[in-house]
């Protein structure tokens, strides 16, 4: 079918949606949304321009929020396939756990093709329906420009960008890392969660403990802000440090973390904003890199680097 105006989804948009008048669809599964399913939901299209796209339905109920209320919504982003004029499953999601204390909402990333016809589909178990808001982002190039470019110094790289959701693998274990190490990332944060914000974990066991190499390091941010905080790892305690100020939203900001000898910078957009003295470390091994483990941060990260300082 040929979208009309209604139904068309544009970046930027802010759609309120409701379901509850709706047929039901039977909808693929798709993504995490693991089963085919037969609900009423809402039918959306996207035309691809070739950003990363975020779709999400992470907001409180559209009217008179509530726990018991809130609409348990899925959202699942199907590619049209012009040649067999059949829809191709690209990505799918119920339930983000990133979306905090409304944690039945969803989100859906992707990165989309230029001119590509997209078919979004929003529903939820409840055979009642609900109502929703769905938010579409998109995302180019990041707005600061990388200063680093991946190499085979690099002990770990990421390009991104990535909407941050729990980790259940680690992407990669860095067998010998140095004593002295830069993490370099740009970070978007899009909004504040109520709890710790988890955005890396670089540890030898996944388990939030105290232990030296445990949280080599650890980034978040503090509870109810956009206040970066970091948790380093030495041989005799655990060294907190976290940055004055917080971080605008919607904006990307180029952090580096520099571990060397006995001093702690932070840097934020080439500007130093932290500095401090930290204790020995011993060399480890098999540490393993998370983006994100448990609670995380509503935020987009991208040119993420670990390596040698």
């Amino acid at each position: 079918p040929t979208p009309t105006k209604i139904d068309q989804l544009f970046c930027g948009d802010s759609i309120l949606g409701d379901t509850t008048t709706e047929k039901k669809k039977e909808v693929k599964s798709c993504g995490d949304v693991v089963n085919e399913t037969n609900s009423p939901g809402k039918k959306f299209y996207f035309e691809g321009d070739g950003s990363f796209i975020i779709m999400s339905t992470c907001h409180e109920y559209t009217e008179g929020a509530s726990i018991s209320n809130f609409f348990d919504s899925r959202i699942r982003v199907f590619g049209m396939n012009v040649e067999t004029n059949t829809e191709e499953c690209v990505a799918g999601n119920d339930d983000d756990a990133g979306c905090g204390l409304w944690n039945t909402a969803s989100t859906a990333q992707f990165q989309s093709e230029l001119n590509v016809q997209y078919a979004v589909y929003v529903d939820g178990p409840r055979t009642s329906g609900g109502l929703f808001e769905l938010d579409i982002s998109c995302v180019g190039a990041p707005s600061v420009a990388p200063t680093r470019s991946p190499t085979i110094s690099k002990l770990f790289y990421f390009k991104g960008p990535l909407k941050i959701n729990p980790s259940v693998e680690y992407l990669q274990m860095i067998t010998s890392p140095p004593t002295d190490y830069a993490l370099h990332f740009v970070i978007r944060p899009l909004g504040i969660v109520e709890g710790w914000g988890n955005i890396f974990v670089f540890t030898t066991a996944r388990v939030n403990g105290m232990d030296y190499g445990q949280r080599v390091p650890i980034v978040y941010f503090q509870p109810g802000t956009t206040i970066l905080h970091f948790s380093i790892g030495t041989d005799s305690f655990l060294e907190e440090q976290f940055l004055s100020r917080s971080m605008t939203l919607n904006i990307d900001h180029e952090v580096e973390l520099k571990v060397v000898g006995s001093t702690l910078t932070v840097s934020v957009n080439g500007v130093l904003e932290s500095s401090i003295t930290v204790g020995t470390r011993s060399q480890l091994s098999n540490v393993e890199v998370y983006i994100g483990i448990g609670d995380v941060a509503n935020a987009i990260i991208s040119d993420v680097s670990f390596s040698s300082a």
